[in-house]
């Protein structure tokens, strides 16, 4: 048996060959559970969306963050709700024009970090680049 069947028949509890968005809730809470940190990326353009997602899905994982799966479709009000999301110092940017968002794990330290923090040699940035590079 393929993990995913055994994972779809722990999915569906109630044994009818469909899973209910009330069992697929119950799963996600189960599998990641509250503690699960994501990154969530907006993006305004569709062909850069489709560009971002067909590009994650063929770099390698020990490199690249990979994504989470998200939902197909977004609810009818979310162009309204994301209207209204508040960036502080950004307030002048509209996020309902950036309909489009990936999610990924989130890393446990951004780029911003490593550089101010870890303070990396020439090497150590070049052997960095190589690794995604390579990815």
């Amino acid at each position: 048996m393929h993990r995913w069947e055994a994972e779809f028949e722990m999915l569906d509890t109630d044994r009818d060959d469909v899973i209910t968005r009330d069992e697929f809730l119950r799963y996600c809470d189960q599998t990641f559970g509250p503690h699960l940190k994501v990154a969530i990326k907006f993006i305004k353009s569709q062909a850069d969306y489709d560009r971002e997602c067909y590009h994650r899905q063929r770099l390698d994982l020990n490199f690249v963050l990979g994504l989470v799966p998200s939902p197909a479709e977004l609810p009818d009000d979310f162009a309204q709700t994301m209207s209204q999301l508040p960036l502080s110092h950004l307030s002048h940017i509209n996020m309902a024009e950036y309909a489009n968002l990936v999610v990924m794990p989130a890393a446990d330290r951004s780029l911003e970090d490593i550089f101010l923090k870890e303070r990396p040699s020439e090497a150590q940035v070049i052997d960095m680049i190589k690794q995604v590079a390579a990815a």
